[in-house]
């Protein structure tokens, strides 16, 4: 394969070198080479990466500038965030590569203050309270790295940090390997997903490290409720949110056969959720199997209340949404998920909340084990309250100090081999078999 080094098009270390870069992308997209960028921090704006292979060496470092104007608008509106004006972004391709021990610093320091939106919750926040709540900002990047209608797409080994909003966003793509990258994030800024993945099919991801204040992976259909987000496995990946770790369906979505294996996610305000609206929204086939789940209540503004695991399938809906809500009417919004030798480490109970005529259906946990954490920063929300947010209600737990789990609108829920420490199951409007704790 033909090499292309950037430097020959005239970038340099400590420059802008957009125009530089884009010529050696736009190169390669015709030659079929390889773009290689070498030791040293090139500043960049908007970038199209087409369908290339793209080489960061060990010490290389693309960084956005911090200018939210800098970047281009592309004539997409994104349904929840709006404008998209990404740092990369690639649209249409096919085969895109990018690889390499190298940096992608997306810079979300020169966009964030360190004031804090505090939260009403009718207390003071202590100084450490204070420090978990989300930054504030005037504008940003809202969709860094953006690919749209893409297929054969390969990511592996480099880090990315320091993303303003969602970090990678994938949208109607088809044929993704994320591979043994790094994504270092800011833990309070709101909305820096880790990879959200909307409307995409044959998804791998492997190997990866992601921090970040919002969902490490998030599968959706955000962007096209009718493309269903499917076939997706998730293996050896450790994950640390503020928020959710790990994200499946959302209002209105359509996210099938996911599995998700040998994770771990440490410190999050929650594990791993389950989202579907009632009546227009529906996940099925999920496998959830050898992780560790590691939750707690982190104070400020974020989804969740130290839930290892929730499934939420009550109404929910975003008032800032710029597409109908589309006219569905499922009967069963949440269906078929195997939740399989988890050894679960939380502040508040696994949450099963769904509409009283029952839309959740055929819950299979297996091998669980269960151990409760001293409270922290609970209280601001409440002792027990299972966070369902968007949702305009969540259920707050009568015997907290008793249960483990709450369910409500389930269908078929079984329970086996679990391991309770000194918990009872507080199981409400629910048909169950098979229960030995």
């Amino acid at each position: 394969m033909n090499i292309i080094n950037v430097a020959d098009f005239g970038a340099f270390p400590g420059s802008d070198s957009t125009i530089a870069i884009q010529k050696a992308i736009d190169t390669a997209e015709q030659s079929g080479g390889k773009v290689v960028i070498s030791e040293g921090v090139y500043y960049i704006r908007t970038l199209n990466l087409r369908g290339v292979t793209l080489e960061l060496e060990k010490c290389a470092v693309l960084t956005a500038v911090p200018e939210p104007d800098a970047y281009d608008e592309l004539p997409i509106i994104h349904n929840e965030l709006g404008t998209v004006n990404p740092v990369l972004y690639s649209i249409g391709s096919d085969g895109l590569h990018v690889c390499g021990q190298g940096t992608i610093d997306l810079n979300a320091r020169g966009y964030f203050e360190e004031e804090r939106n505090i939260p009403d919750y009718g207390v003071t926040f202590t100084p450490d309270e204070v420090a978990e709540s989300t930054k504030k900002y005037k504008k940003r990047s809202t969709q860094p790295i953006f690919l749209k209608d893409c297929t054969n797409i390969l990511w592996e080994g480099v880090t990315v940090k320091d993303a303003p909003c969602w970090t990678f966003s994938f949208n109607q793509c088809r044929y993704i390997r994320i591979l043994n990258i790094n994504i270092q994030n800011d833990l309070t800024i709101p909305n820096d997903d880790g990879i959200h993945f909307c409307g995409c099919s044959d998804v791998f991801i492997h190997g990866c490290y992601i921090s970040a204040g919002d969902d490490c992976i998030a599968f959706t259909g955000i962007t096209d409720w009718e493309t269903p987000c499917e076939r997706i496995v998730v293996s050896d990946c450790i994950f640390e949110s503020s928020s959710k770790a790990i994200s499946i369906g959302y209002m209105h979505s359509i996210v099938r056969n996911v599995t998700i294996t040998n994770c771990q996610v440490r410190n999050s305000n929650r594990a791993l959720a389950i989202m579907s609206s009632a009546h227009t929204g529906l996940v099925e086939n999920v496998i959830v199997s050898d992780c560790l789940l590691d939750a707690r209540a982190h104070a400020g503004n974020w989804w969740g209340n130290g839930e290892p695991i929730v499934i939420v399938a009550v109404y929910h809906d975003n008032p800032g949404n710029r597409f109908p809500i589309p006219k569905r009417e499922f009967a069963v919004n949440v269906r078929n998920v195997i939740f399989s030798n988890l050894i679960c480490t939380a502040e508040n109970v696994v949450g099963l909340v769904g509409v009283p005529e029952g839309n959740i259906e055929n819950v299979r946990m297996d091998g669980i084990i269960y151990q409760r954490k001293p409270q922290k920063y609970m209280y601001l929300k409440g002792v027990g309250f299972i966070d369902c947010a968007p949702a305009p209600e969540s259920p707050t737990v009568a015997d907290f100090d008793h249960t483990w789990l709450y369910a409500s609108g389930v269908r078929g829920l079984s329970l086996s081999g679990s391991t309770i420490e000194n918990w009872k199951g507080n199981v409400l409007g629910t048909e169950i078999h098979d229960v030995r704790s």
